[in-house]
């Protein structure tokens, strides 16, 4: 055995892939409304990165590893000189979709931040402690008429480079459900026959979601929903009323076709990064 040992770790070493291009990533700030928010990224927000970057990547049997350094940087190490392979893989890691889960102003329970909205034409609504106190989000232009067509939600008209575009006011909150407690969103049929996408929280999510709906049900004297803002990319897609407390697992139901839920759960799924990445850059292994 001992006169096999060099040989067994000669063809061990001829299985390793050598590395053919590094690609390298810097996270990009924190944001809340749109803004750049005073949140600092960590080392843990980074590490969760790269575990969910890993899984994105071996879904797809794509011949790279992800690791991170000490600079907070994640580095891709690709084993395949194909460039259009590097590209895919770049495209997947840039991948920004974002997802959000917003209660919709009301005139019953956000007075204030109402009122002050009517004051100023600035996004992000703030209050004399230059806190946030919600923000205005623009409303899917394909899903405008659906929404504009619900009872006391607070919208308002921009102009912007010749278009009229409508947008929603939201509230800021405690919680700040987002893509990075998304677990997985697939496409799925409601009790309806129609395309739609299901998704499911990781144990935060859920906690943060039961939270969240459990504080807007429906008003016990006047019945009055409360609704969710489902925010896309930046884009409000629909506005459900909530009527129980949403935990681990919801659903976003709406008149999509198929080929929208599959782009949807994309979007969705690429979501689940804890931190955005912004490319810093692509080179071969030799000129790292």
């Amino acid at each position: 055995m001992l006169r096999l040992a060099p040989l067994l770790l000669l063809l061990f070493a001829g299985c390793q892939r050598p590395v053919t291009a590094v690609l390298t990533y810097a996270p990009a700030p924190a944001t809340v409304g749109g803004e750049e928010s005073d949140r600092k990224i960590t080392s843990g927000d980074v590490v969760r990165t790269v575990v969910v970057l890993e899984q994105r990547l071996r879904d797809r049997n794509l011949p790279c590893r992800v690791s991170s350094n000490t600079s907070n940087q994640v580095r891709v190490e690709v084993y395949d000189e194909d460039p259009a392979l590097v590209q895919e893989i770049d495209r997947l890691i840039c991948m920004t979709g974002t997802f959000e889960l917003r209660i919709a102003a009301n005139s019953v329970d956000h007075a204030e931040l109402i009122d002050r909205a009517k004051e100023t034409e600035e996004h992000v609504v703030r209050n004399d402690q230059d806190e946030p106190l919600g923000w205005w989000v623009p409303i899917n232009q394909g899903k405008k008429s659906a929404v504009l067509g619900l009872p006391d939600l607070i919208t308002r008209d921009i102009e912007h480079d010749g278009r009229t575009i409508v947008e929603l006011l939201v509230v800021d909150d405690p919680y700040r459900v987002d893509g990075s407690m998304l677990v997985r969103a697939t496409p799925a049929i409601d009790t309806n026959g129609r395309p739609n996408i299901a998704f499911q929280f990781s144990a935060t999510g859920g906690r943060l979601m039961g939270a969240l709906t459990m504080e807007n049900l429906p008003d016990e004297i006047s019945g009055q929903s409360r609704r969710l803002a489902i925010i896309v990319n930046g884009r409000i897609l629909s506005t459900p009323a909530i009527q129980s407390a949403i935990r681990d697992r919801a659903e976003i139901t709406g008149d999509f076709t198929e080929e929208e839920v599959q782009e949807l759960a994309n979007v969705l799924n690429s979501s689940t990064l804890p931190v955005r990445l912004t490319r810093v850059s692509i080179g071969r292994a030799g000129d790292q």
